[in-house]
């Protein structure tokens, strides 16, 4: 044990208190340090409003533990164990690979010692199926449900997922009346979008009774966590929180093109190397630029005549150094495949592993089987378990020959028993090389010595960005075996230039703030609504939101002081006239807008848009659809944008002091090279509209659905054009690179999709424009054209006038020249018009403005802090229930609100109003699957949306019901586009269901479907989910016949590959 002198400065000896006999020394902020043998974990515990209590760790209980180990636990796995000893929840964050299950063990044994029950909650399926068997073989009295399976329900010690758990709460089941002790394993999905809300509302349901067990990553607001627990359940929570690695991190980076590694937690000089040889080897991403080209990371476009890819280079190397096994994570399953490939001149198992890796397959004979129960590999030859057809399946028969060489894939287009399979390869030592997506490193237990980072950089469904420090931290920790290696090796593949603060950042930086993700759901509501002594009021409350929002209140209400104060600080002489000129030169700026409206509609613009055409490009978010949706939001988001960005960004160079002339400085001029028809995914893309669930902004969505059918926004032009830097690399998706003037030093040459709405001007000059744009010297020729043209013409590059050259005649566009013109005199022959100070005070009181609008905004921010959150939608959600007739007039659960209630896969409200229409009652088996399928279906995928005849009348019923439902939403206030809502039911799936539900082979369905594996029968089993909760819910009304129809489709699709058992059971 170490205990230096900080710790006797910290606290007289007389008063240092001891666990286990080693020093605890209390810090700052009423934290301690705890320090043994070189491991630290720091402790503090956070007390119920009101009360007070001792801050220091409890001590060791007396007595045996309730379970010994043949190992020296670690500090915070001790410091856990005695806070649970205590009688008290306990938060443990700490690294991946830490040991965090030690804590979770002993909640299992210290249950059976005090014949007390114990649930064990995970995100995961699959988590929940490894742990069962890893508890079940340690403890024996465990049971398992995850709606899938069910085994030994009454058990003393239960595993299942959290969404198991919570409609156990809401079902008042006996089993979660007894328990007495609860463990969350990853805590931080708390903070997932779509199913984070699901661990909020079981913690708030929670018996007061029971105390909990959170195992997290590393989290740096870990203490406010504990404290909203402790607020909630009355309870005191210790928070025991370590960065201490079992295995220490040694970070090395493969610049693409390269033929070695540079170390070490990115030294500024080993860095800059590395990036000289990136820039030297560099290899363009082809004309559009900026993140596409990322695409195929890790090496695969290096590859060049007679050499190996990157990737490869970096296998062998590490397979030649001792450095297996080794996971290459990618962000694309595509990649992981493709990367794998490139591994065929590579054989990395001996034939001794190859009989093994046989015997998991096949059944080899009686030697390769009792070696892999020497191995501890206790199990059923994997593809012994499905029939004929599906062991011929492409995927499966691909696989074998290159775990075979000891190189796999995991990522969730696979199917579940191939995952499972590689999965336990893995563990065994039997693969050395395993090519993963993100996925790989939540949840499941499973590090290797070397991880390799195949970019940098990531899609995020709105563009490329760099990999956070909270996802670096999670992936790399896969690195380094605890026991097994003396240090992890983590390889991070540069393909793009990065500045070593980012670096820096991304391996030094702070792990992700835990944050809520709740939010109000109808099935929610309805459940809160028939449980007696609960109400939704009471839930949100009580919400970690909630929690989070009050906590922000003071640092709210002093930031308005702080902006009132600044606001009125600012004193302009003549405000009053002042005012009366930015009036005019914002009407001005609004009339030419309508002007450029109607100069860039398709029908004006398009004979225009030969390639080799200037127009001037307005920067991004300055387009007309961006303006509409800022009007019909109706709130103060655009006044807090213009406030941020009139706080932030000076006035430009020049003698203008009008917003119109202002908003035509910041355009610059580009070259077309091309146009073309967008469809709406890619009209949602460029502009921001809509989300994947279907809500967010339904007001903007609308005037974005008004400008399709008027025939504008609906074509973007590729222009090339000069661009900064930083947003060339983040461009992609709903991100735009940022142009600027050609010729402006660190410039970046990219051919940059935009709107109509975003052209400010036609030019009649035409440059030459090679034919191949794909190599950044051609752009930067093109660029330097632009640049050419512009010193060319110092007092402006001459535009096409509207009326003589694009023939325009419109009786609209004349009444605004006339208006353009009227305010132009009245600002010419205003009072302050030849003010030399104009344009400072100008300055001054957009400034003055923009804080206004910030005030107004924190204020709005304040209010809404000290009331209830998300109390407008409830509202609005209350008031849709009552319309459709899910709750009567007292606020009573009607039957098809208890309908609805029992189900939490698929929309509940469409399907429960399907059910009483008779929707269901006349549909075959096959028919009534397939029209499910609507439900648990969103992606794309290469089937399209044909239906078939005899199905056309039934999807068309859905779509009006839904068409229906989602006017109800709207009309009650709630921001949703009803067409889009009504699109997202996608058919996608149903002639590939129907044919399952029909006995066809899943080779045959999977051909039909267009997509991977794994998702087909993720989507099956999701869908078989939703039948089962949908008679369950007629069964409880008591509709036994349709409940029976149900029943009896669940029979036809529960069979074979997709619902193999999982090979962990």
């Amino acid at each position: 044990m170490e205990s230096g002198t900080r710790e006797a400065s910290l606290q007289p000896a007389a008063k240092r208190a001891r666990i286990n006999g080693n020093t605890v020394a209390p810090m700052p902020y009423g934290s301690n340090l705890i320090e043994v043998d070189g491991k630290t974990c720091t402790h503090e515990v956070a007390w119920p409003p009101g009360e007070e209590g001792p801050s220091l760790p409890p001590g060791p209980r007396p007595g045996p533990p309730a379970k010994e180990y043949p190992f020296q636990i670690d500090p915070f796995q001790q410091t856990a164990i005695n806070c649970l000893e205590a009688g008290h929840s306990v938060l443990v964050a700490a690294h991946t690979s830490a040991g965090k299950t030690v804590v979770a063990e002993y909640a299992f044994a210290m249950a059976l010692r005090d014949k007390q029950r114990v649930i064990y909650t995970s995100p995961l399926k699959a988590l929940s199926n490894q742990k069962y068997r890893e508890f079940q073989e340690e403890f024996g009295d465990v049971g398992l449900m995850t709606g899938d399976v069910t085994i030994n329900p009454n058990a003393s010690c239960l595993v299942m997922t959290t969404e198991i758990f919570r409609s156990m709460l809401y079902r008042g089941s006996e089993v979660v009346r007894e328990v007495q002790l609860v463990v969350y394993d990853e805590i931080h999905y708390l903070r997932d979008r779509e199913r984070g809300v699901v661990w909020e509302e079981s913690i708030i349901l929670a018996p007061k009774t029971a105390r909990f067990v959170f195992l997290s990553a590393t989290i740096p607001n870990a203490r406010e966590f504990a404290e909203w627990i402790a607020k909630i359940h009355r309870s005191p929570c210790h928070v025991v929180y370590t960065d201490y690695r079992p295995t220490p991190l040694e970070h090395f980076v493969f610049p693409a093109g390269g033929d070695g590694l540079y170390l070490g937690s990115f030294r500024d000089d080993n860095f800059q190397k590395a990036v000289a040889i990136l820039n030297d080897a560099a290899v363009n991403n082809g004309g559009k630029g900026g993140g596409k080209g990322n695409k195929k990371a890790g090496g695969a476009r290096n590859a060049q005549e007679g050499e190996g890819s990157d990737i490869q280079k970096i296998v062998k190397m590490v397979m030649d150094r001792n450095y297996d096994p080794v996971i290459v994570f990618s962000f694309s399953k595509k990649e992981c495949e493709e990367l794998a490939r490139q591994m065929v001149a590579l054989d990395l198992n001996d034939e001794e592993e190859k009989k093994l890796v046989d015997g998991v397959f096949h059944r080899q004979g009686r030697r390769q089987l009792r070696m892999l129960r020497e191995m501890g590999v206790h199990m059923v030859p994997a593809i012994d378990v499905l029939n004929e057809d599906d062991r011929r399946l492409p995927q499966i028969q691909n696989a074998l020959p290159m775990l075979r060489r000891g190189i796999g894939i995991h990522h969730s287009g696979l199917l579940p028993i191939l995952k499972e399979v590689i999965e336990i390869l893995f563990q065994e030592g039997l693969l050395k090389a395993l090519f993963a997506t993100e996925t790989f490193s939540t949840g499941l237990n499973m590090p290797a010595k070397t991880v390799v980072f195949t970019n940098a950089r990531k899609f995020d469904g709105g563009g490329f960005r760099w990999v956070s420090s909270g996802e670096y931290i999670q992936m790399s920790g896969r690195a380094g075996r605890r026991g097994l290696d003396d240090k992890g090796i983590v390889v991070l593949m540069l393909d793009s230039k990065m500045e070593p603060s980012i670096a820096k950042d991304m391996v030094r930086g702070a792990a992700d703030t835990l944050y809520s993700e709740f939010h109000l759901e109808y099935n929610m509501l309805l459940n809160l609504l028939r449980v007696e002594g609960a109400d939704p009021e009471t839930l949100m409350r009580l919400s970690y939101r909630q929690f989070q929002t009050e906590r922000a209140l003071p640092a709210l209400e002093a930031r308005v002081a702080r902006l009132e104060a600044e606001r009125d600080g600012i004193s302009i002489d003549e405000e009053e006239r002042v005012g009366e000129y930015l009036a005019l030169t914002q009407q001005l700026a609004k009339v030419r807008r309508e002007m450029r409206r109607i100069v860039c509609a398709p029908k004006h613009a398009l004979p225009f848009l030969q390639p080799g055409r200037l127009v001037r490009v307005l920067p991004p978010g300055e387009g007309e659809q961006a303006q509409q949706r800022h009007a019909a939001a109706g709130d103060d988001v655009p006044l807090a944008a213009a406030a941020a960005a009139a706080l932030s960004a000076p006035l430009p160079d020049g003698n203008s002091a009008r917003d119109g002339e202002e908003e035509e400085e910041r355009a610059v001029w580009g070259a077309v090279i091309n146009f073309e028809r967008a469809g709406r995914q890619q009209q949602q893309e460029q502009h921001g509209g809509g989300t994947a669930d279907g809500g967010g902004g339904g007001a903007e969505d609308e005037q974005d659905r008004k400008s399709r059918k008027k025939g504008r926004g609906a074509y973007l032009v590729d222009v090339l054009v000069s661009c900064t830097a930083e947003s060339a690399q983040q461009q992609g998706g709903k991100r735009r690179a940022v142009p600027v003037a050609a010729g402006q030093a660190g410039g970046v040459p990219l051919v940059v999709p935009v709107s109509l709405e975003e052209v400010a001007a036609l030019s009649s000059i035409r440059i030459y424009i090679p034919q191949d744009l794909r190599t950044q010297e051609a752009r930067a020729l093109g660029v330097k054209a632009l640049s050419e043209v512009g010193k060319r013409f110092p007092k402006g590059v001459p535009v096409l006038d509207p009326e003589e050259d694009m023939k325009i005649e419109d009786d609209g566009f004349r009444k605004l020249q006339r208006k353009a013109e009227s305010v132009e005199g009245l600002l010419e022959k205003h009072p302050l018009a030849a003010s030399p100070t104009l344009r400072d005070r100008l300055r001054q009181l957009r400034h003055k403005q923009a804080l206004h609008a910030a005030v107004r905004l924190a204020r709005k921010e304040v209010k809404a802090a000290q009331s209830l959150v998300l109390l407008e939608d409830l509202r609005h959600r209350r008031k849709v229930l009552k319309r459709l007739g899910y709750v009567d007039a007292d606020g009573l659960v009607t039957l098809k609100g208890r309908v609805a209630s029992e189900i939490q896969t698929g929309e509940e409200l469409v399907l429960a109003e399907m059910i009483f229409a008779g929707q269901f009652k006349e549909l075959a088996h096959d028919q009534l699957c397939a029209l499910v399928s609507c439900f648990v279906w969103r992606e794309k995928s290469e089937a399209g949306n044909k239906v078939r005849p005899d199905m056309e009348a039934p999807y068309a019923a859905l779509r009006e019901t839904a068409r229906r439902v989602g006017k109800v939403m709207a009309d009650c206030g709630l921001p949703l586009d009803v067409e889009e809502y009504v699109d997202s039911f996608r058919p996608s799936l149903m002639d590939p269901v129907a044919a399952w539900c029909a006995g066809a082979k899943f080779a045959d369905v999977l051909k039909a479907s267009g997509v991977f594996e794994g998702s087909l029968v993720r989507a099956i089993r999701r869908l078989e989910e939703l039948l089962r909760q949908l008679a369950g819910a007629l069964k409880s009304v008591g509709d036994l016949d349709l409940a029976t129809k149900f029943d009896e489709a669940i029979a036809k699709i529960k069979r074979d590959i997709i619902f193999a058992a999982s090979l962990y059971l």
